[in-house]
């Protein structure tokens, strides 16, 4: 039976035709909430304990049953059925279950709804703080790559040439992207960092509960303090880190993109690591891209599923609904897209190999035209002037060095002064900071069944 149900009758087709519908594959999606859930209600039955609600028997007893429920679900062993629609009513009903009055106990001052927000909350800031160290050892592959490659070759726009760049400048410019994707996914982690435990239904409760210490339990920065609007921001959790993995997968797929146009045979700038290539079932001598190819599509799947998430929480009113029920599955499933691309780039990048004869044998002189004119500024011309006449000169452009060009860029972020000492150190100050943060999180949170582990 359900925690909300007076009576069951199993040979009604309708009652079963309606639990099918309203609890849909949430029973086997919260399998992956249920540590998260166990966190929670831990901290829950500490602040129970802290108000008199809970007797310290009581307490031991939620400790000594959470605990189990966290190994048997390592183990892929916690059992969670259709009858029980979502992990935390299978962890009420184990605790009921296995360890007495204290399962009984435990809901009080909760509703499902801030528990399960609980849980996804700390799912979530777990989650992305481990998709930023995926992004920062992607971001490190592609530094080391354009450290081993100062090699010219030429800049496109508008897909055709334009001027003379390298494949160092180019590598660094996608590890200094993903740094900046660092700190967006660091604004999630902040957004979703407050705790909602505590706000019940949306409306409190008449217990004098202590929402701080729950907040503090579980780690959170801050309490998410108004109780409505704190349910009203169900499904905002998950739109706003997904609006950051959507931009971080746009980023891969530019990165796949252009790994493809400088790979194919007519360029041949790079060549992919055949071990990632897949093959025809026709054609003998194809090597096929597919990796790359199917990267992206799943940007554009991840870029769908926060779209997904936006239009299920629009136009929608105040207080809990359960159209809240359809959000997490698409936030699961951006956040595991998202780890397996990094993680095969981040593979990828090292095994590429660089052409560097057909790097430089692709500079003609015309694309030089740019850095000439400005040549002619520095003798007193105006630009304009300048251009106009290396323009009607372009058939007879000659370029003896193409890094007596590259060379003297050295503004900053130019093809000669790309900065790789400046990136590799904010790399390393981010890798730092994100750790950190991870650890001090899994700390916290271990501290719940360990508590006399000490910081």
């Amino acid at each position: 039976m359900k925690l909300w149900q007076s009576s069951v009758n199993d040979s009604d087709p309708v009652q079963r035709a309606v639990e099918s519908f309203t609890v849909g594959d949430d029973w086997l999606i919260d399998r992956r909430l249920t540590p998260w859930d166990c966190a929670g209600s831990m901290a829950h039955a500490m602040m129970l304990h802290s108000i008199g609600v809970l007797s310290a028997a009581d307490l031991a007893a939620a400790r000594q049953g959470l605990g189990e429920i966290l190994a048997l679900a390592r183990e892929g062993k916690f059992e969670i059925s259709l009858a029980d629609e979502d992990c935390h009513t299978a962890i009420e009903n184990y605790l009921s279950t296995h360890h007495g009055e204290v399962g009984k106990k435990i809901h009080t001052a909760r509703s499902r709804n801030d528990q399960s927000l609980t849980a996804l909350k700390l799912f979530l800031k777990d989650a992305t703080l481990r998709t930023q160290l995926h992004t920062l050892t992607l971001a490190d592959a592609l530094l080391a790559f354009a450290r081993k490659h100062p090699v010219p070759f030429p800049g496109y726009t508008h897909m055709q040439k334009g001027m003379p760049s390298t494949v160092q400048l180019w590598a660094a410019s996608f590890a200094e992207s993903l740094l900046d994707t660092r700190r967006l996914l660091t604004a999630c982690v902040d957004f979703v960092d407050a705790s909602p435990l505590g706000s019940a239904a949306g409306y409190g409760v008449t217990i004098p509960i202590n929402r701080e210490l729950t907040a503090e339990l579980l780690g959170f920065a801050r309490v998410h303090r108004n109780v409505i609007t704190t349910q009203n921001g169900r499904g905002k959790n998950e739109a706003v880190v997904l609006s950051a993995l959507a931009t971080l997968m746009a980023e891969l797929s530019k990165l796949g993109a252009d790994l493809l146009f400088f790979s194919q045979r007519e360029l041949g700038y790079l060549t992919l690591p055949e071990r990632f290539c897949t093959g025809s079932s026709i054609m003998p001598q194809k090597r096929n891209p597919d990796v790359l190819e199917l990267l992206r599509a799943k940007a554009k799947v991840v870029g769908s599923l926060h779209a997904q998430v936006l239009s299920i929480i629009t136009d929608l009113p105040s207080g809990y609904n359960r159209d809240f029920q359809l959000t997490k599955a698409p936030a699961f499933q951006a956040l595991d897209i998202t780890e397996a691309s990094l993680t095969i780039l981040s593979a990828l990048v090292p095994e590429l190999r660089v052409d560097s004869s057909k790097c430089q044998a692709a500079l003609e002189p015309e694309l030089f035209a740019a850095d000439i004119a400005n040549e002619l500024v520095v003798t007193g011309k105006s630009f304009r002037d300048a251009y106009r006449e290396v323009k009607s000169s372009l058939g007879s452009l000659a370029v003896d060095d193409p890094r007596q060009f590259i060379d003297r860029k050295i503004h900053t972020g130019a093809p000669g002064n790309p900065g790789l000492d400046h990136v590799q150190e904010e790399l390393a100050k981010h890798r730092s900071e994100t750790a950190q943060r991870l650890a001090t999180f899994e700390g916290t949170l271990g501290r719940l069944f360990h508590p006399a582990v000490s910081s």
